[in-house]
């Protein structure tokens, strides 16, 4: 488990319920699926295969809790690799996106990576139609390197 200033990120298993009920939302979610991932469950498989191939401690997918006592799920976010980068991935569940839990999530965890896990530089893949994300990212720190592409420079982030 890692423990950011607001949430509480849980290693995912597909055999813990409250992960699959995640899973499911977001599976189910018109803008999910538009935005991000079109399935979701093969976009976990594939990259905890990738994970297991590269025996690479960083690749990882988490459902993100509020830091709480009670269990209040936000959304899922992980760190992939692909293409020679490192990439975030996130999405937020419906009920949470309007609180901006999505912003504070994505930079937390964004930071975590550069700061504790000591990666130079982080990607994010943006459909250049999400209007919310391209923002978010931005407002993060991470610069539009093309039409789909950002990066987050560690020197550089803040």
């Amino acid at each position: 488990m890692i423990k950011l200033n607001t949430f509480l990120l849980e290693e995912y298993n597909s055999l813990n319920k409250e992960h699959r009920a995640v899973t499911n939302i977001l599976t189910e979610d018109i803008s999910a699926r538009r935005y991000i991932y079109r399935d979701l469950n093969k976009f976990i498989d594939n990259l905890l295969e990738r994970k297991k191939e590269m025996n690479d401690p960083y690749i990882n997918w988490y459902v993100a809790y509020l830091n709480r006592e009670e269990r209040i799920p936000v959304g899922m976010i992980g760190l992939d690799y692909r293409d020679h980068k490192y990439f975030v991935d996130y999405c937020i569940l419906p009920d949470a996106r309007n609180e901006h839990l999505g912003l504070t999530l994505a930079q937390q965890y964004s930071y975590y990576v550069v700061d504790e896990l000591g990666l130079d530089k982080v990607f994010e893949v943006i459909d250049p139609t999400n209007k919310a994300s391209t923002k978010t990212a931005e407002r993060i720190g991470y610069k539009k390197l093309d039409d789909t592409t950002y990066e987050l420079d560690s020197v550089k982030k803040r």
